[in-house]
């Protein structure tokens, strides 16, 4: 898709010069996170802590059913213990995170409880008491603190990416922001981190006795070099027009730059103080926003005098088209990813048989469809009885039998 020489972008950009290259930001955000996981060591012990749990509750209802017994005891709330970093989006991973955060109780008491349990197997009480030394272990617990805060940042930002209302200036608002607050966690701890250490001083964390010895394997996360990586990922491959973290990629950041301060133009807050018109330094980069749209340039800087004049308070006429623009850049390809994510779901394997037209119904219904109590099914079953049989219709009970078939049984039918 993004090959440099024979991709697909690069084969429209041939064909379309002034076309605008972009791909998913949910997706960049991902790579930014892959990248940072094979740059920073001990982040792979945390992900593999989770496949470990992903697998003894997961593969196991005997598992699960008796983690809930311990949460009921315990009176806390299960929530679902997910993988992380996989290939799913990050607002997952933060899902999966808080599970394991909010239920640490119910997880310890279930790990000791089954680690002594003679319903199973010496080899599985073994598996459940390693993961209780993990799970209480010093080194992870902070792992597992500063990784949460991270994540809770970028899950936040994957969500507000996917917002069906977001745009392309408003999406580069919301990751700056991430990234000042990410950059902020070098020096200040975020909220899971502040509770961990104040946990770690009292020498428990949330009732479970926290081991300070080191467990074997473990590695503790350089925290402020995990920021710094995340950060200079993020703005690797989100402060570009496509997601390739190649030296030869730097060459965007000229056009990025420049597709940018076109559309900051077009946001009040953005201009300096006391602008008034007609504002040429702005009206240059509108032109230049013109020619990328092949918009007229006469018209709109009209009503960008106009927009400077009352102050930004209202967008004139003649400057909608340019808003319009800019407005209909796409920021992802989350629409598709639930697409996609839909046709699995109606298009399973027991229902394989589904044409092309009913399964192109069944998903417009799905992703775009009404809610129930907003859709009136009345004027349908009228017409579906109009012009099909029903139940309580008498013709429908008559088979007309072909002529030959009557004539071959006539005989048979006079000795009766």
């Amino acid at each position: 898709m993004l090959g440099r020489k024979s991709g697909v972008l690069e084969r429209l950009s041939g064909k379309y010069p002034q076309l605008v290259k972009w791909h998913c930001l949910c997706h960049r955000l991902e790579l930014s996170i892959s990248d940072t996981i094979d740059s920073v060591p001990g982040l792979q012990h945390v992900t593999s802590f989770f496949e470990k749990l992903y697998a003894v509750y997961h593969q196991s209802p005997k598992n699960l059913r008796e983690l809930f017994e311990c949460a009921k005891e315990l009176e806390v709330q299960i929530l679902k213990i997910g993988k992380v970093f996989t290939v799913r989006w990050v607002a997952s991973s933060q899902r999966a995170i808080r599970a394991v955060w909010e239920s640490y109780p119910a997880l310890h008491s279930h790990l000791v409880k089954a680690s002594t349990s003679s319903e199973h197997t010496t080899k599985q009480k073994s598996v459940f008491s390693g993961l209780n030394k993990v799970l209480t272990s010093e080194e992870y617990l902070l792992n597992l603190a500063g990784v949460a805060d991270a994540v809770q940042e970028m899950g936040l930002l994957s969500e507000a990416l996917q917002r069906d209302d977001i745009t392309l200036p408003r999406a580069y608002q919301l990751i700056n922001r991430s990234v000042r607050a990410i950059e902020k966690m070098k020096d200040m701890p975020g909220k899971h981190l502040k509770e961990a250490m104040e946990s770690l001083e009292k020498g428990n964390f949330k009732g479970v006795t926290i081991n300070p010895e080191s467990t074997k394997g473990q590695v503790r996360i350089n925290l402020p070099r995990f920021y710094q990586c995340l950060v200079d990922n993020l703005r690797s491959r989100l402060y570009a027009l496509t997601a390739s973290n190649r030296p030869a990629a730097s060459s965007q950041s000229d056009e990025f730059e420049s597709l940018v301060s076109e559309m900051e133009i077009l946001n009040s807050q953005r201009w300096p103080n006391n602008v008034d018109s007609p504002w040429f330094e702005g009206e240059v980069k509108l032109e230049q926003l013109c020619k990328r749209f092949r918009l007229n340039f006469t018209s709109i800087c009209e009503g960008f005098r106009d927009y400077i004049d009352n102050t930004g308070t209202e967008i004139p006429e003649n400057l909608k088209p340019a808003v319009t623009a800019v407005n209909s850049l796409p920021v992802t390809s989350g629409d598709c990813e639930r697409g996609f994510s839909t046709m699995n779901l109606v298009m399973s394997p027991i229902r394989s048989g589904l044409g092309i037209e009913r399964l192109s119904s069944l998903l417009f219904i799905s992703l775009i469809g009404p809610p129930a109590d907003l859709w009136d099914p009345l004027p349908y079953v009228r017409k579906w009885l109009s012009s099909h049989r029903s139940a309580d219709d008498n013709k429908s009970r008559k088979v007309d039998h072909p002529t030959q078939q009557e004539q071959r049984y006539s005989s048979l039918w006079d000795v009766f």
